[in-house]
């Protein structure tokens, strides 16, 4: 009965529909765009900045190159093969401890990221690793957002049109049932209890008193379990400004999704106490859109509301001097986008 139930729950909410739901039917908007705008690579001018304006490839650690140093953690960009011995000092050059978070340096959706309790843990993944990779310094603000940015280059002010809150996986005591049976019994974390566990076997016979709440992950990934809320009514003035003072110290940077580890909501708004975990250009979706009371539909209007935005912003930058890429970089994009996420 619970698979039936399960499958359900999964069927009438579109947070967990495959990503083939959105992006086929907007397949045929971006075609609009390609024929409106006569480029298949246009979004390759929305950030100048940044490789193929974000859209794929890009490395993490150029990106992170381009933000000021100060709202950014301390990381290092390790290749395939590096010696345990030679990581370790390099992390202690930069000073970044156990815990951390490790990640490919071009990844996508939260694949192989990581949190490192242990220092074999990081010995293991560096050890399967084939990969360019980042060893992140663990930030412990406890609130995450993923907040969406745009300015036309013939504005001076940007705008934030999309905040997410991200919550990662945490199980909530009753007294009775063992850690492993909440998450067995969890609509969310049904599917991902291999992997919740992975590293953490010892806590699934666990009972937590009532209302105990049980931190299993902390990634604010929404496939890796996180759940995500949207927010966008959080957007003020205040915090408005500080994120455009924040992004015209970005060069070549006009369109794209921070996610961002803060303090609190008072702090995040005077500028202070919060650090930019991601940045992410073209392909960055506008992810409140997974917040469980959005419908199919609404999801396709926000996905278009944004994908205009970028066609304009690509236009005006384009009309800057900025080039748009060929359709063979464009098709060759695409076809290594799909090896690569297979």
């Amino acid at each position: 009965m619970f698979k039936v139930k399960l499958f359900y729950h999964r069927f009438i909410n579109v947070e967990y529909w495959p990503a083939w739901t959105i992006y086929f039917p907007m397949g045929f908007y971006f075609l609009y765009l390609i024929i409106k705008i006569r480029s298949c690579g246009f979004y390759a001018a929305v950030n100048p900045g940044i490789l193929y304006g974000g859209i794929t490839l890009e490395g993490k650690n150029e990106v992170d190159k381009l933000l000021p140093i100060d709202f950014i953690p301390k990381s290092i960009l390790i290749i395939p093969g590096t010696p345990m011995n030679i990581i370790k000092l390099l992390m202690e050059d930069r000073g970044i401890k156990i815990p951390c978070y490790v990640k490919p340096d071009n990844g996508y959706r939260g694949k192989m990221v990581q949190f490192i309790e242990t220092e074999s843990e990081l010995i293991s993944y560096a050890g399967k690793a084939d990969f360019n990779f980042l060893i992140q310094e663990y930030i412990d603000y406890k609130n995450e957002i993923g907040l969406f940015y745009y300015r036309f280059p013939n504005e001076d002010k940007g705008h934030i049109s999309g905040i997410v809150f991200k919550r990662g996986i945490i199980v909530i005591g009753d007294g009775i049932q063992t850690i492993g049976n909440l998450v067995l019994s969890n609509y969310r974390y049904h599917k991902l209890y291999d992997e919740i566990f992975l590293n953490k076997g010892k806590l699934i016979d666990y009972i937590p008193t009532l209302n105990e709440e049980i931190v299993l992950s902390e990634i604010g990934n929404h496939i890796r379990g996180a759940t995500f809320y949207d927010m966008t009514y959080k957007i003020s003035l205040e915090l408005e400004n500080k994120i455009n003072h924040l992004c015209k110290q970005i060069k070549g940077f006009n369109y794209g999704r921070f996610d961002i580890k803060f303090s609190n909501w008072e702090d995040l708004e005077q500028g202070k106490n919060f650090k930019i975990i991601e940045l992410n250009g073209a392909a960055g979706e506008p992810t409140h859109i997974y917040d469980s009371s959005y419908s199919y539909f609404k999801v396709l209007k926000e996905m278009k509301r944004h994908w205009k935005i970028m066609g304009i912003i690509a236009q005006q930058n384009h009309q800057k001097g900025h080039p748009y890429i060929s359709c063979k970089i464009s098709f060759r994009l695409f076809r290594d986008y799909l090896f690569r996420n297979k």
